[in-house]
């Protein structure tokens, strides 16, 4: 062996050791260390042995036990040796002897105390006794005095009784009144908690009836009151609070305790608000806001509230003192808060909504919360549900009415209402008609055949219609090109031409004859564009061998009239042969239209002679007598002579006149400009005008060119040739100003000022116009010249000599003053007042009066544009009118003519003197009577005639002078028709319908008033923009006062509407006419509004029958046929939604009469409802549809005014009930089957909405529908629950019914028989628990809400008797009912027990509620109440003593475990006394049980099924809420109370506990625990054993076994708040789940 260095000691062997900070692995065992290697020394497994290198380590068995198993020995045993049946008749014997050692339980022996009549010594003494709370209950409580109503209650507030000690003695009072109704028939024990409520209440009010408010002062009485309340004396005020608070707080218990009837006290708390002043609500308030979770789940007591809240809120709005008021404003709105919050569908109420919805939705968004960003989310939170709420409100009132698809009419309408609204401002490429794809044929088709339709039809008017469509056309064309490239399609002129043609061979609109000459001008117009071909079309007729063409065969072709005149616009000798073979064969030589032709070229040499080389004619030359035949000819002539004979003739004319002299004479021109336009050559007139305009040097035929711009600016617009138009007046323009003539050119001027605005003008002519304008505002200066004397009398010299330079000089000497126009016009005015006394010649009169007009027409040449007209105005409008009444007809007759002069010469516009002169004398004369309106009607009828009817376009012999200024008017209207001025038209023909009614007018007058108002009415322009503004005509004549009318005035007034409308004579419109055939066939977009408008005239004429007696019965019978027609049709979608929009608006009384008619439309269509097949139910569900669609838009105007809704007549009423209850019942069984078709459902909500449409009405609740309305009700909620439910679930039908439900509950009118309270007296005959079982749990309770009301009593809640069959099943019974008034509180004193329960007390059972009820037995098994107290010492005494009892009945073997081997008793103890203290352990109840005293019994729910306690300890107080009482001695347990697996599942899912639950557990508790948390601390302790807390039961020293139950739990109610009673056991834990 090695040595050390140095050492004589030898070296050891190394050995590993752990480190001395290394802890091991355990403590005891020896397992080594962790991380250290080896872990410990000498293993087995690091011996390096043979064995273990060659064959690895294995471990060995140390003894045989290991593998050794007696599986096999004992299986033999038991199955051989029939060991089980040997065991099991030892146990047997072992508890038969053990059950024949227990005592038994001893008879129920509880006994309420007995009511006696005592002597007034007596009575007082015991009184002196009950007031003391130092005297224990149970000396005194045999016996009770008797006592009753308002005076028992008196008695308790006086004497300040505490709670718990009056509401036994009420207990007591109310017990004995309970006993006499046993016997009696239908006995309810929680009858008398009715009439205990009626006393509660009524003593309520009457406390509240002290709180008066003086009363408002009456006007006229002078007497002197004093007004002293209550609450203004200090003394009477702390009295009265006294009384009111002690009687809550009575109110409080008695609730809790069900002595009072939660249903009745609840109804009287929710409508007691209403009838309450402004005083009594701060209290009433207060109390309903503790009250306010009772009345969530049910709707009648929500509404009643919500209506009391509602009316108090608006009444504290209005009243003087509101700011006093604040308090009782915010509690109303947090009382409908919390209700919206809750459920937002009791503000689902149609009236209320309509009285209170701004109030509403104010309160609602009132954010009860301090930040902003609470504020914003619960503004965010409540508007959804407030918007939801108001649509399903608006849709009860029938207020939104669901939209339908437009149909095709009404497409065509809005199309027909933008061509209608194009005007001379309009840009036509902004007019988006064809705006559809070139795929889209069919759409296409459609629009191009409205386009072509619309442009042809007599019902439309206007001479621009064909040059929009060929423009129209043109544009599409064009754009489409570029598209149809690109894709691969046809030409789009191809695909027109086709459909072109189409719509020639098929259109209704070609075969009558009315249209030809609109369609002759259309389609030469679509020629003349290029869109459509000639050649093509008829060489297309001839190539199908189009028979009928010819004039000699028969019959004749459809295409015939049209290809006869039909234009050739681009003539080729091919075309025209072509055309002349196609219509009179090859033999033919001479067409019928040469002749005609001929005809023509004569005419128009002898008016245009100037142009064929003749003189010109003058002014006043008559044209000839046969203007007639332009207008017979046909377009083809029309255009040959025209365009193709007389053009070149013009341009000729044009070429060979001499530069010095002017190319045509004005008659030539005016005659020229009326020949076109009555042939409607309105593209020859415009290159007419463009080729003179480039030529003339005459002002005067200059003016005529721009009037005749102006006159036809439409035409020019639809053409689109406003660019040529701008380019030729441009042009013109700079050649007059380049010229010595500026101040000529004015119109010129003003006519470009117009194109300024207009983006189609180069920006060059803007500047150049601009430049022009300011040059022309300089030139109109007049010199600075010194005063000089005044000139204005000059004025009158007019008379006597004409001074045409008068006008100058004027404007010379006194155009810088600020006022010298008004003086030329007060002037001439003066000048015109005496006129007609110096002068007896008419004609030489009237030529001094044109010398006036011309004076001031040649002012106006050194004026501003429009400042004479201005200037007139001001004057008519002001000064003038009180002027009017003292003109003579002299003055009136020059004046008019004066007007009517600058008028002409646009020194004046016709929209100001209509406005200034015409419209303000119409009105004076309606107020005028005798002479005075003749003298002012004459010549203001003369000059509305000439602004508004005279027309060019009369065919009849007229000179060339007149129809010059007949031009010159027609241009001066155009801006009397504009939209800013028509109404004011429109609004005035009313006066000349009451005019021309006046019965102190002349005959004569009045036959041209009304000759005059005719000729307005029928006037084509005036027809064109009425039509465009229908709804402005009909209002003019429809918002008349009719009360300031004459007699008789109102029926005029609908013919002279009429009249605008009708398209021919007569126009007295009768109603009985309007049959359905009738009224279909103007259904039309062409005639639709207009027949609207008609057919509400109508309407309007028997709503005024109607109220005249002597025209009823007719009325009534004509309206009540109308309405026949149309609601007995099976309408289309399209025709409900035209007629609908027809009778939007009717009057009351009309809409009353087709209301009733179609409630009787309704009433046959469900009296023939006998199956529900699809065969009977689809037409029923198309016509029931669509007369509900129809009744709704006339009832949708008419709810703005609540008073203006038609009354239901009652028959009818009565026939639509009997006919609709029972298919609402044939609904309710057969959606009762799985299979429901989808015709059904939709006939489901037809049903309902009809139900919310009949009931809303007034006159709705006729007996008869009193009656059924509760059936009707069940069975809305029978469908309303299927739907929600199962393969039916349908959301949206749900809500429907939901809301006819909701309506149906509210709108039920109550009983006067029945007491007001009673808020449940219609609720419907279904019970919840036929609401089937899938059911949503929001749609259970929205249900529910409807149902009647289901008492909130926690004691019985899903407990129902029960009991076992000779089989063992076991059964369930009837619910037990609650007895609050028998239930009473044990004030028996406490029985003490000694420490480990070895000496046992006697069993009791003395509690209200027996024993027997839960089927009770003894089990021989011990309470250690007292054991489980902290730092005892006797933990281990109390595991010793129960390892010696048999814990089978009441111990688990978890329960057991942890007892015995896993649990230090010293923590348990102090666990359990943090759960109140128990008998060896803690027992846990839910918030909704509590606790209750030692009189009874409570059954508890144990985590098996059939696991219960019941205490029955011998003394000891009750807890609260989720306490628990302590007990000592022996316990006794009950039978199981059996629950069924629903009501468990249910009660798992999610019960709420309530926050201010008390409860009650009777059973035995400990004597010296207290587990009453919530004690009053009025109450001494030492009293609280005998009263609220002392509810006991003591127990026999006997052990209890289980046996099957007697009283067993179902139902899904769990959750509910409440007091419960039963007996809890003192031992154990017992969870109630």
């Amino acid at each position: 062996m090695p040595r050390a260095s140095g050492g004589n000691d030898p070296i050891k062997k190394y050995q590993t050791e752990p480190p001395p900070w290394l802890i091991p692995s355990h403590s005891i065992a020896d397992l080594g260390y962790h991380g250290f290697h080896p872990p410990r020394r000498h293993q087995e497994e690091d011996l390096l042995s043979d064995h273990n290198v060659k064959h690895g380590y294995s471990a060995t068995h140390t003894i045989g036990a290991e593998y050794y198993s007696s599986q096999a020995t004992i299986r033999d045993r038991i199955v051989n040796h029939k060991a089980l049946s040997e065991l099991d008749d030892l146990m047997n014997q072992v508890l038969a002897r053990r059950s024949e050692s227990h005592s038994n339980i001893p008879e129920h022996a509880f006994k309420l105390p007995q009511r006696i009549t005592l002597s007034e010594v007596r009575r007082q003494s015991w009184h002196t006794d009950f007031f003391n709370p130092e005297v224990p209950l149970h000396t005194i409580g045999e016996k009770i005095p008797h006592a009753k109503g308002h005076d028992l209650l008196t008695l308790l507030q006086e004497n300040k009784v505490p709670i718990s000690r009056a509401v036994w003695y009420v207990r007591g009072l109310g017990g004995n009144e309970t006993q006499g109704m046993r016997n009696r028939p239908n006995y309810n024990p929680a009858q008398y908690s009715v009439e205990w409520a009626n006393v509660v209440t009524s003593y309520l009010k009457k406390l509240l009836a002290e709180i008066g408010l003086p009363s408002a002062a009456r006007t006229g009485l002078n007497i002197k009151q004093t007004f002293k309340g209550i609450l203004n004396d200090p003394e009477l005020r702390d009295k009265w609070l006294s009384k009111f608070c002690y009687c809550l707080d009575l109110l409080r218990e008695f609730y809790a305790e069900s002595l009072v009837d939660h249903s009745t006290f609840l109804s009287w708390l929710a409508q007691q608000l209403t009838i309450s002043n402004l005083a009594q609500a701060n209290f009433v308030a207060r109390i309903a806001d503790e009250y306010l979770d009772g009345m969530l789940p049910y709707r009648g007591l929500q509404r009643a509230m919500i209506d009391g809240c509602l009316a108090k809120h608006s009444e504290i709005q209005t009243t003087t003192g509101s700011h006093h008021l604040t308090s009782l404003a915010t509690a109303l709105s947090s009382l409908l808060q919390r209700m919206f919050i809750h459920n937002p569908d009791s503000f689902v109420n149609p009236k209320n909504w309509v009285l209170y919805a701004p109030s509403i939705t104010q309160i609602l968004k009132d954010s009860p919360t301090s930040t902003a960003a609470d504020r914003n989310e619960w503004v965010a939170v409540i508007e959804n549900d407030l918007a939801d709420v108001a649509r399903r409100n608006d849709a009860l009132l029938f207020r939104i009415i669901p939209e339908r698809a437009t149909a095709t009419a009404k497409f065509t309408m809005n199309d027909v209402k933008l061509l209608n609204s194009i005007t001379d401002a309009s840009d036509m490429a902004k007019v988006n008609i064809l705006d559809m794809r070139l795929e889209d044929t069919d759409a296409f088709t459609n629009k191009l055949d409205m386009l072509l339709t619309w442009s042809i039809t007599r019902h439309q008017y206007g001479d621009h219609r064909p040059y929009a469509v060929a423009t129209l056309l043109s544009q599409w064309v064009d754009n489409s090109e570029d598209r149809a490239l690109r894709r691969g399609l046809p030409p789009p002129d191809e695909m027109l031409q086709d459909r072109l043609f189409d719509w020639i061979d098929t259109s209704k609109a070609i075969t009558d004859a009315a249209n030809l000459a609109a369609m002759s001008v259309m389609f030469g117009e679509l020629i003349g564009c290029g869109i459509f071909s000639y050649s093509k079309y008829i060489q297309r007729l001839i190539a199908r061998g189009e028979k009928g063409l010819r004039a000699d065969e028969a019959p004749p072709s459809r295409h015939r009239p049209l290809l006869r005149s039909l234009p050739l616009v681009y003539p080729s000798p091919s075309l025209a042969n072509q055309r002349k073979v196609a219509l009179y064969g090859i033999s033919y030589r001479v067409s019928p239209e040469e002749s005609k032709e001929k005809d023509l070229r004569c005419l128009l040499r002898a008016c245009l002679p100037e142009l064929f080389g003749g003189a010109p004619l003058p002014m006043d030359h008559t044209l000839p007598l046969d203007m007639q035949v332009l207008i017979c000819t046909s377009r083809y002539e029309q255009v040959r002579v025209l365009r193709h004979w007389f053009w070149p003739i013009f341009e000729k004319h044009l070429q060979q006149s001499s530069k010095h002299d002017e190319v045509l004479n004005l008659q030539t021109y005016v005659s020229l400009m009326h020949i076109m336009t009555l042939v409607k050559a309105y593209r020859t007139m415009l290159d007419i005008n463009l080729k003179l305009l480039a030529c003339i040097t005459s002002p005067e035929l200059l003016g005529a060119i721009i009037d005749t711009f102006r006159r036809h600016a439409d035409i020019w617009t639809c053409m689109n040739a406003h660019g040529r138009l701008l380019a030729a007046l441009c042009a013109s323009h700079e050649a007059w100003n380049w010229s010595t003539r500026r101040a000529q050119s004015r119109p010129l001027l003003c006519l470009l000022i117009e194109f300024v605005g207009r983006p189609n003008m180069p920006q060059a002519a803007k500047d150049r116009v601009n430049d022009d304008a300011m040059a022309l505002m300089q030139g109109l200066r007049p010199p600075n010249s010194p005063t000089q004397p005044s000139m204005f009398s000059r004025i009158g010299m007019l008379a006597q000599e004409n001074d045409t330079s008068l006008a100058t000089n004027i404007w010379m000497r006194h155009g810088f003053a600020a006022n010298w126009v008004q003086e030329v016009w007060q002037n001439t005015l003066e000048c015109l007042r005496e006129l007609p006394a110096a002068e007896t010649d008419v004609e030489e009169r009237d030529v001094r009066i044109l010398r006036y007009a011309q004076f001031l027409w040649d002012i106006d040449q050194h004026l501003l544009p429009g400042a004479l007209d201005q200037l007139v105005f001001h004057w008519a409008v002001g000064p003038g009118r009180t002027e009017f009444r003292r003109l003579s007809s002299d003055v009136w007759s020059a004046l008019s003519t004066v007007l009517l002069y600058l008028v002409a010469r646009d020194a004046l516009t016709a929209p100001n003197v209509m406005k200034g002169v015409v419209f303000p004398s119409w009105e004076l004369c309606t107020t005028l009577t005798g002479p005075s309106a003749s003298i002012i009607l004459s010549p203001v009828n003369r000059i509305a005639s000439h602004l508004l009817v005279h027309d060019q376009k009369d065919p009849a012999a007229t000179s060339s002078e007149q129809i010059d200024e007949n031009q010159k008017f027609q241009t001066r209207r155009r801006a009397i028709y504009a939209e800013e001025n028509f109404s004011l038209l429109v609004t005035a023909l009313p006066n000349l319908v009451t005019l021309e009614n006046k019965d102190d007018i002349d005959d004569n007058l009045r036959n041209s008033i009304a000759h005059l108002r005719t000729a307005i009415s029928k006037h084509p322009k005036f027809r064109m923009v009425a039509y465009r503004n229908l709804e402005l005509v009909s209002r003019a004549f429809w918002n008349v006062d009719a009360q300031s009318l004459p007699q008789n005035v109102e029926r005029h007034l609908g013919n002279a509407l009429q009249q605008i409308l009708s398209d021919s004579e007569p126009w007295v419109l009768q109603i009985n006419a309007f049959d359905w055939r009738t009224l279909s066939s103007f259904l039309s977009p062409w005639r639709y509004s207009r027949t609207a408008i008609e057919l509400q005239l109508a309407l309007r004429s028997l709503g005024a029958g109607l109220r005249d007696d002597a025209t009823k019965d007719q009325a009534r019978k004509d309206l009540w046929e109308f309405g026949s027609s149309f609601f007995g049709q099976s309408l289309t979608s399209e025709e409900t939604d035209l007629i609908a929009d027809m009778l939007r608006g009717i009057s009351g009384v009309v809409a009353c009469t087709l209301i009733n008619s179609g409630m009787q439309r309704m009433t046959q269509l469900f009296r023939d409802l006998t199956d529900l097949t699809w065969s009977i139910a689809q037409p029923l569900l198309h016509n029931a549809g669509e007369a509900l669609y129809l009744m709704s838009s006339i009832l949708q105007p008419l709810h703005a005014d609540s008073a203006g809704l038609p009354n239901l007549e009652a028959d009818v009423q009565d026939a639509f009930v009997c006919s609709l209850r029972p298919a609402t019942r044939r609904l309710d069984e057969f959606c009762a089957s799985n299979q429901v078709p989808g015709v059904v459902t939709d006939l489901v909500v037809v049903v309902a909405r009809l139900w919310q449409f009949d009931v809303c009405l007034p006159g709705a609740w006729t007996p008869q529908l009193r009656e059924a309305a509760p059936d009707v009700l069940a069975n809305i909620i029978r469908l309303a629950a299927k739907y929600s439910s199962g393969i039916l679930t349908n959301s949206v039908v749900f809500d429907v019914l939901i809301d006819t439900a909701f309506l149906l509950f509210d709108e039920i009118p109550r009983d006067g028989k029945v007491s007001n309270t009673d808020l449940f007296q219609h609720v419907a005959g279904v019970d919840i628990g036929e609401l089937p079982r899938d059911i949503s749990g929001v749609n259970r309770r929205r249900l529910a809400s409807l149902l009647a009301y289901v008492p909130d009593d926690t004691a019985v809640t899903n407990l129902v008797h029960a009991w076992h069959t000779a089989s063992g099943e076991i059964v369930f019974g009837p619910e037990v009912q609650n007895n609050p008034w028998e239930w009473a509180e044990s004030i028996e004193p406490s029985v003490s027990t000694s420490t480990l329960g070895r000496d046992k007390p006697e069993l009791r059972n003395s509690s209200s509620i027996p024993l027997e009820v839960f089927g009770t037995r003894p089990t021989g098994e011990h309470v250690f109440g007292e054991l489980a107290l902290p730092g005892g010492g006797r933990g281990r005494d109390a595991a010793a003593a129960r390892q010696l009892e048999d814990g089978l009945a009441a111990d688990n073997v978890f329960e057991r475990d942890w007892r015995e081997t896993r649990v230090d008793w010293k923590a348990d103890l102090f666990a359990a006394e943090e759960y109140g203290g128990g008998g060896g352990g803690a027992q846990e109840q839910d918030q909704d049980d509590g606790a209750a005293g030692a009189g009874e019994h409570r059954a508890i729910k144990q985590e098996t099924p059939y696991e219960m306690q019941l205490a029955a300890g011998a003394s000891g107080s009750g807890s609260t809420g989720t306490g628990t009482g302590t007990g000592s001695g022996t316990g006794a347990s009950p039978a199981p109370t059996v629950r069924s697996q629903r009501s468990s599942a249910a009660q798992r899912a999610g019960s709420v506990p309530s926050t201010s639950s008390r409860g009650r557990s009777s059973g035995a508790h400990g004597g010296g625990g207290d587990g009453d948390r919530d004690r009053d601390p009025s109450v001494p302790e030492s009293a609280d054993t005998h009263t609220r807390g002392s509810k006991r039961k003591e127990a026999s020293p006997a052990s209890l076994d289980l046996e099957p139950p007697a009283a067993a739990a179902r139902g899904a109610g769990a959750g509910r708040r409440g007091r419960g009673r039963g007996a809890n056991s003192g031992r154990g834990k017992g969870k109630k789940k």
